[in-house]
């Protein structure tokens, strides 16, 4: 019953390693609008990492757009 977002981050993460992409997504989609830059750029990048790899291209250049709204010196988002 944790509710805190370094967890759902870490959660995430081990979601896409484990090549789970839809409960990946579903933890970053959460951590999206964080108040915390570091975590909403991160989820935002990452999420642009899965479309780009299922060949969703637009949507992948969205969420790199996204993630570097959210920090812009996130330079594997820009060159992603």
């Amino acid at each position: 019953k944790v509710d805190e977002e370094e967890i759902r981050m870490n959660l995430a993460s081990a979601y896409f390693l484990q090549k789970d992409t839809a409960n990946a997504m579903t933890y970053y989609q959460s951590l999206t609008n964080s108040t915390r830059k570091d975590l909403a750029t991160k989820a935002n990048q990452q999420m642009g990492v899965i479309a780009n790899q299922k060949g969703r291209f637009p949507e992948a250049l969205n969420y790199f757009k996204q993630a570097i709204k959210a920090e812009p010196r996130n330079d594997d988002a820009r060159y992603n």
